[in-house]
């Protein structure tokens, strides 16, 4: 069972993924999580270049760009 599921809206912001995943890479956690990315139709590559980079991540890929009502943070101490 996952302790948690990250989520992340992506509209061709490859740098901003790829920073937040390398990051989650080099963080010494002892909980169990998940990767989503929801992809809104990126005209620069990010799907394809998460799955190539990163395949444990699940991604979603949007037929059209879903506006996202809500962002929740949460940052850890």
């Amino acid at each position: 069972m996952l302790d948690l599921s990250i989520c992340m809206v992506s509209l061709n912001c490859w740098n901003v993924i790829r920073m937040c995943l390398d990051s989650l890479q080099t963080s010494d956690s002892t909980i169990t999580y998940e990767v989503i990315v929801v992809d809104n139709t990126s005209t620069d590559d990010t799907p394809q270049l998460v799955k190539q980079h990163y395949p444990y991540v699940r991604i979603i890929q949007n037929t059209r760009n879903v506006v996202c009502p809500w962002i929740t943070m949460i940052k850890q101490e």
